[in-house]
């Protein structure tokens, strides 16, 4: 994955709940995509542009943000926005 890659993006209306995937930067520059499951949508929200609830579902995502942070941790398993 560079930085020049295009990568398409869904309108909120497109969004679905169910198994998604993110892109995330945690070390030395280098981006990786992690497996995650959408569990509620928000499409009326407007305000803080928090539109889903997402959990981290994907091990090497939450083995890596445990090691550096256990906020992470709580945010990925417990957060209820």
């Amino acid at each position: 994955m560079t930085d020049s890659e295009e990568m398409e993006v869904a309108l909120r209306s497109e969004i679905k709940e169910g198994k998604a995937y993110i892109i995330c930067e945690l070390e030395n520059g280098k981006k990786e995509q992690y497996e995650i499951e959408i569990e509620r949508i928000y499409i009326s929200n407007n305000y803080d542009n928090k539109s889903m609830l997402i959990k981290v579902t994907d091990k090497r995502l939450l083995d890596k943000t445990r090691r550096h942070n256990s906020r992470y941790e709580w945010l990925t398993n417990y957060s209820k926005w």
